[in-house]
């Protein structure tokens, strides 16, 4: 209608973030340590006994033993010899006889006699000896984490007003652009190019043959920018014009002005 417009401002609304930030925090790390350790072994050790032993020794020892020793010795004895008259005559013959002589020789005897002897024996004692023993201990270390932290960040939306007690010409649907992501090729023109701002419904399709390139429509998109931040002083100054010529949009918003 007549008494109503639509109008675009841009107002701040609360937007939640999550952002990722450095925390030291302290962790429990087990780590492994070397202890002196007490303990009791049992270690050899080579003891001597002295024992007496008997042991076999043979000797040699004098003996006197009675032997029969046979020995010449001269007896006399008669006999009959022929003479002129038989007379008796002494004569000697050997004759053996036996008879008992003392000798000594040398006889062996086994005795037993004492002796001491050494005899090596290996006998287990105690002994404490110190080793090293690993243990785990846990001892604190501090990192650093991501922590993922909630945020309020403001944000700039454009949202759209129902102004009345506007008595000019009816304003046909505001649509809103965005601005695409033009890559832009060396050596080539832009087409299709569409700046960012508040334009009227069917804008684009009636520049479509005027708009050459980015620089033909500069003008008008900066026109349209100034026009949009003089709404911010207040709602009943603005309204987008229906014609896309740059010229009565200027007059058309010192005629709202002046009122």
């Amino acid at each position: 209608s007549g008494l109503s417009q639509i109008v675009y401002s841009q107002t701040t609304v609360p937007e939640t973030k999550v952002i990722m930030q450095p925390k030291t925090v302290t962790v429990q790390t087990p780590k492994t340590v070397m202890e002196d350790h007490q303990m009791q072994v049992q270690e050899p050790r080579t003891v001597v006994d002295r024992q007496t032993v008997s042991v076999p020794r043979v000797v040699e020892e004098d003996q006197i033993i009675q032997v029969p020793v046979p020995r010449a010795v001269q007896v006399p004895v008669q006999r009959m010899v022929p003479k002129t008259i038989m007379v008796p005559v002494t004569t000697y013959i050997t004759q053996y006889v036996q008879e008992t002589e003392q000798r000594t020789i040398k006889v062996p005897r086994t005795i037993n006699e004492e002796k001491v002897v050494e005899v090596p024996r290996q006998v287990m004692e105690p002994k404490m000896v110190t080793v090293q023993r690993p243990k785990v201990i846990m001892e604190p270390r501090e990192v650093t984490v991501q922590e993922p932290k909630t945020i309020t960040v403001p944000r700039t939306v454009p949202v759209a007003q129902t102004v009345k007690g506007q008595k000019y010409i009816e304003t046909p649907r505001v649509v809103e652009y965005e601005r695409p992501q033009v890559q832009v090729v060396p050596g080539r023109m832009i087409r299709n190019y569409r700046p960012g701002g508040v334009y009227p419904a069917g804008h684009f399709e009636s520049q479509q043959q005027a708009n050459t390139g980015y620089q033909s429509q500069q003008p008008g998109y900066q026109s349209t920018q100034a026009g949009y931040q003089s709404s911010q002083g207040g709602y009943q100054s603005y309204s987008p014009s229906a014609q896309p010529q740059q010229q009565p949009y200027q007059q058309q918003q010192q005629y709202q002005q002046g009122r």
